[in-house]
């Protein structure tokens, strides 16, 4: 079984094989460790410069998460433009526009029922 020895820098270690007695000079790989979403990743580099460099990459990629669009803001423009997902007369309102068919709103209510004066969506029975 390979083994890990530490070296000078923090992520990157020494995978030393079953034959490598790791006291002198080898041929082993360094391998470098990160973390991505909660899980340990790991990849192995031929020299300590190659490995510092991946590690630092890894280490400079800006961890943030990406900003969504939330559901509200993204369905009158997507609305707009969508062609359905037949060719079914049926499936289209006046005007050739795609009929929305589960959208609701921020509060759960039906925006296509409103008129109606009809309760929540979730409240049907």
């Amino acid at each position: 079984m390979t083994q890990l020895a530490k070296t000078s820098a923090p992520g990157i270690y020494r995978a030393h094989g079953a034959k490598c007695s790791g006291t002198s000079r080898c041929d082993c790989p360094y391998v470098i460790m990160w973390r991505h979403r909660g899980r340990q990743h790991k990849e192995t580099c031929r020299t300590f410069n190659e490995a510092r460099e991946k590690k630092a990459l890894r280490d400079s990629v800006d961890s943030k998460p990406v900003e969504r669009t939330r559901f509200g803001d993204y369905f009158p423009e997507w609305i707009e433009t969508y062609a359905g997902r037949t060719q079914c007369p049926s499936a289209r309102g006046r005007g050739g526009r795609a009929r929305p068919r589960a959208a609701v709103d921020a509060q759960g209510r039906d925006p296509r029922r409103k008129a109606a004066g009809e309760g929540l969506a979730h409240d049907k029975a």
